[in-house]
């Protein structure tokens, strides 16, 4: 039953993940006397869809509500906030799992059982929105009544110990909802409400920030140093603000060709189409601008050649067409800020076709591509060139530099 319930549960939360601290409350549930197992999958799905982010991939709502009893820690009792920062005591993780499963593991059956029908009732009153408000004030209440025994731990265990004995002492599962509400009432339901979205804004950047420097850690490029890619992503994060993860819409895209080329309007479109080429939702991704820039601003090796041949490979068939070919070209060019007109970039284009379409079949396999350097040395000569002036736009760090946001 308690599988199923879980099976059944995961398949309508926005985000479905196994949690053991959701099996614990469906065990619990299961276990009541008379609870059927379509009922005991409702509350389940009612308090995980109450619960926003607790139990979704990175648990933003958990590391949310964790800094929201921190700060009220901080404000309300500073004497434990003192002395859990002396300790190094994490107070947000020590409550976590209490708060996760909803005191299961924490209190006694019998006021455990009061308590959630007291929420339960409150809930359905529309006197709460959500289960967390009571939460706060049950962690909150036994967090004060247990303080004088909790400054005197001198380490975690000590600590997490003495807390396990104060929940263990609600034996009183009344006097704990009427205590634990007027405590909810005494904090306040906007206070909390607001210091949640003061603190979802914060989690929010914090995520932002990870994806960040995992998307420039994890690239293996070997055409730009770590300092080129922190100051491509320095320009990403100043067209799309600091909540981005990385990636870039159209318009943010070409705002940001925009300000490398002012004096140039057509270039944002054309490179948007060429960066955008293997993109699924229309947005580019750190990696596929700095592969982009890799191919159109480095030396003319066999590994650019690679990269340009598949960046600009749009129907990923193995061959560049003439119109591709043209606009591999044109995109080199424009890079560097030099305008070129299509006519310039068709007969620069049928200049290749003429030296490398070795079997005249109209289309150059990358085998044919990669002799560009050698059987062209004229305009490879000239394209590395330009290339070198691109990688001055896009991979130099400004003269007034600012602090790099991916730190």
């Amino acid at each position: 039953e308690s599988a199923s319930v879980m099976a059944e549960s995961a398949s309508v939360m926005a985000s479905p993940r196994y949690c053991q601290s959701l099996n614990n409350i469906g065990g619990l549930l299961l276990s009541l006397p008379g609870m059927p197992e379509h009922g005991a999958f409702a509350a389940l799905s009612a308090f995980a869809t109450m619960s926003e982010g607790w139990y979704s991939p990175g648990m933003r709502g958990m590391r949310r509500d964790m800094r929201v009893l921190e700060e009220l820690v901080e404000e309300d009792l500073p004497e434990l906030h003192e002395h859990v920062t002396e300790l190094g005591v994490p107070l947000g993780l020590v409550v976590a799992g209490y708060m996760m499963c909803f005191f299961i593991e924490a209190l006694p059956t019998e006021a455990l059982l009061r308590l959630w029908d007291g929420v339960c009732f409150w809930l359905a009153e529309g006197e709460m929105e959500d289960p967390f408000g009571i939460i706060v004030g049950v962690l909150m209440l036994v967090l004060r009544q247990a303080l004088p025994e909790l400054l005197l731990a001198d380490d975690l265990e000590g600590f997490k110990l003495a807390l396990s004995r104060s929940f263990g002492d609600r034996v009183d599962g009344d006097a704990l909802l009427i205590e634990a509400h007027a405590e909810l009432e005494r904090i306040g339901q906007r206070r909390i409400r607001r210091s949640r979205e003061d603190a979802a804004d914060t989690s929010l950047l914090e995520d932002a920030q990870r994806a960040r420097q995992d998307a420039v850690h994890s690239l293996n490029l070997t055409g730009l140093s770590k300092q080129e890619l922190d100051v491509l992503m320095q320009r990403v994060v100043a067209v799309a603000g600091d909540r981005s993860d990385g990636r870039l819409s159209r318009k943010q895209f070409c705002q940001l060709v925009s300000e490398i080329y002012p004096e140039s309007s057509d270039m944002p479109g054309s490179l948007y189409a060429a960066f955008s080429a293997d993109s699924a939702d229309s947005k580019i991704d750190f990696k596929q601008l700095a592969t982009a820039c890799v191919a159109l601003s480095g030396d003319l090796d066999t590994n650019s050649l690679h990269q340009m041949f598949q960046l600009y490979d749009a129907d990923k068939d193995g061959q560049l067409r003439f119109d591709e070919v043209s606009q591999l070209l044109g995109s080199i060019i424009s890079l560097a800020h030099k305008r070129m007109s299509k006519k310039e970039a068709d007969l620069m284009a049928a200049e290749a076709f003429g030296t490398l379409d070795r079997n005249q079949d109209g289309m150059l396999s990358q085998e044919e591509f990669a002799h560009f350097t050698g059987s062209m040395p004229s305009i490879a000569e000239f394209l590395r060139l330009e290339s070198q002036s691109a990688r001055q736009r896009w991979l130099t760090v400004p003269d007034k530099s600012e602090n790099c946001p991916i730190q």
